[in-house]
Formats: structure tokens, C-alpha cells, sequence
């Protein structure tokens, strides 16, 4: 959050977009308090922070066909990854798939948001959120794997890191 912050250019008036990206790293670092509480809270709270990102790369993005060809692979991964997901869940805890579903999808367009301004740090960022959550919820519906708390935590904490580095690239790009 303080990286964040200090990103911001302030020596020109900070930009809405500046202010809705830091809402957002707020947002996810609350839901990463409350998924050590409760997965479902954490989980919500974590939509909603991606939902604010997305509201903040709405506000930056080239809006271009030839750029949404980002889409297919991630319908192709959304789909594989969360057809495995569901099974698994269903399988213990049939009542978590529709959160599950809709975070899948959220998710998904905040990485496709991201895309969309061309920015390679707010990209990778959001490839690594996309991967920090694929392995957080492998290992806690599929199969429990060796070392996922260091991987969740790096790739997590990596993709704030570079999406917070994009703010201000994002914010002062014509």
C-alpha cells in the first residue's frame, strides 16, 4: 500500500484512476487478512478488489479489437481450470461453486482489463494474481501441495508490487 502511494506522482493533482488503483490494493490487502480468517469472506473481499482494478484499467485502456484476442486464452484456462475446480467442489462443498464461478470470471477480466492498457508491469501483475489464485485454490479443493504457501504469498504479493508500479506509468501515459 505504501508503494502504492508513493508511486503516485504528486506534483500534479492525483488522477482518479490513481486513487481507484490504491482503493484497490486497500481492498485486497483487507481480503488477504480476512481469507487467513474465513475462505468465503476472503474470497468476496477479494472479488471486490478486483472489481475496483477493473473499474481503475476501464478508466485507462485502448479500446482496440485487435487487443481482445487476450480473451480466448483466458476463456480456454477460465474454463479447464474451473470445469477441474467444480468438480472437486462439488464434490465437498457443492454451495461454494457460484462464488467460485464468479470469481473465476472477475478475475479473469481484471487480467483482461489489465492487458488492455498495454502496460507490462499492471500485465504481469495481473498473470501472477491469476496464479497466486489457481495454486491457493488447487491446493485447497484438488490436492494439498508442497510449498503452497510460498508460492501463493510470492506470486501474490509480486502481482500488487508490479500492479502498484503501474499506477503511475498508467496514469501519466497520453
Amino acid at each position: 500500500m505504501l508503494y502504492a502511494y508513493l508511486r503516485i506522482d504528486r506534483t500534479s493533482k492525483v488522477t482518479s484512476f490513481e486513487k481507484v488503483m490504491v482503493v484497490g490494493i486497500i481492498v485486497c490487502a483487507v481480503a488477504d487478512a480476512a481469507i487467513a480468517i474465513t475462505f468465503i469472506a476472503g474470497l468476496v473481499i477479494f472479488l471486490l478488489g478486483h472489481v475496483v482494478y477493473i473499474c481503475g484499467f476501464a478508466m485507462k485502456i485502448n479500446w482496440s479489437l485487435k487487443h481482445f484476442s487476450i480473451i480466448i486464452p483466458l476463456l480456454i484456462i477460465g474454463a479447464v481450470y474451473g470445469h477441474l475446480l467444480i468438480q472437486n467442489i462439488q464434490a465437498q462443498e457443492a454451495w461454494l461453486i457460484g462464488p467460485v464461478v464468479a470469481y473465476i470470471i472477475v478475475i479473469s477480466v481484471m487480467v483482461l482489463m489489465a492487458f488492455l492498457t498495454r502496460n507490462p508491469f499492471a500485465m504481469i501483475g495481473s498473470l501472477l494474481f491469476y496464479l497466486s489464485d489457481a495454486v491457493l485454490a488447487w491446493n485447497m479443493f484438488v490436492e494439498s501441495l508442497k510449498y503452497s504457501t510460498v508460492y501463493i504469498m510470492s506470486t501474490y504479493y509480486s502481482a500488487q508490487l508490479l500492479i502498484a508500479h503501474s499506477i503511475n506509468k498508467i496514469a501519466n501515459k497520453s
